[in-house]
C-alpha cells in the first residue's frame, strides 16, 4: 500500500513539473539567466577554472528558443603556470522536453592578456544537457553538464558543470 502511495505521489509530482515547464516554454516568451560555469570537471589538466555568465533567449516556437550568452572565465595554472581571463560570448539555441533541455552554442572567446602579454580570439562550440527545476511560474534552477571544444591552438575537449537561475516571462 505504501509503495502505491509513493508511486502515485512521485508520478503526480513529475507530471506537475512537466506541465509547469511546458507553460514556461511556449512560443513568444522570453527567459533570462545567470550562471556559474566550468566547475572543474574537465579532461584537460588545470588547477582552477571558474566562470560567471548571463544570457537570455526568445521562444520562437513551443519549447525551442534562440539565445545569446556572455560570460567571464578565470583560469589559473595554464600555459606553464600562468593565469588568464577569458571573455566568452555565444549564440545558439535551446530545446526543452518536459524540463530536460539540450543547449547548443556557437561560441567565441576573447582570450585576455596573460602574464606573457598574449591575446587571441578563439571560436568553438559548446553544448549542455540539463534539467529545469521550476521553483514557481517564473523562476527555475538549472543544473547542467556542459561539453565544448575550441578549434584553435590545439584546444582540447572540455566538460564541466553549470548551475544557473533562469527567469521566464
Amino acid at each position: 500500500m505504501i509503495k502505491k502511495i509513493i508511486l502515485v505521489t512521485v508520478s503526480a509530482l513529475l507530471f506537475t513539473v512537466g506541465a509547469v515547464a511546458q507553460s514556461q516554454t511556449e512560443a513568444k516568451r522570453f527567459f533570462l539567466n545567470a550562471e556559474l560555469s566550468n566547475l572543474n570537471l574537465k579532461f584537460t589538466p588545470a588547477p582552477f577554472e571558474f566562470g560567471v555568465g548571463a544570457g537570455g533567449g526568445f521562444f520562437v516556437i513551443d519549447n525551442l528558443a534562440v539565445r545569446a550568452q556572455a560570460g567571464v572565465r578565470f583560469m589559473a595554472g595554464q600555459d606553464g603556470g600562468n593565469s588568464h581571463t577569458n571573455v566568452d560570448f555565444g549564440v545558439g539555441g535551446r530545446y526543452y522536453l518536459k524540463g530536460i533541455f539540450l543547449d547548443a552554442l556557437f561560441q567565441g572567446a576573447n582570450i585576455g592578456v596573460n602574464s606573457k602579454g598574449h591575446r587571441k580570439l578563439e571560436v568553438g562550440v559548446r553544448g549542455a544537457l540539463g534539467y529545469a527545476f521550476f521553483l514557481n511560474d517564473h523562476v527555475s534552477l538549472e543544473p547542467a553538464v556542459t561539453f565544448g571544444k575550441f578549434f584553435m591552438d590545439g584546444s582540447k575537449f572540455q566538460a564541466g558543470l553549470n548551475a544557473a537561475f533562469s527567469f521566464y516571462f
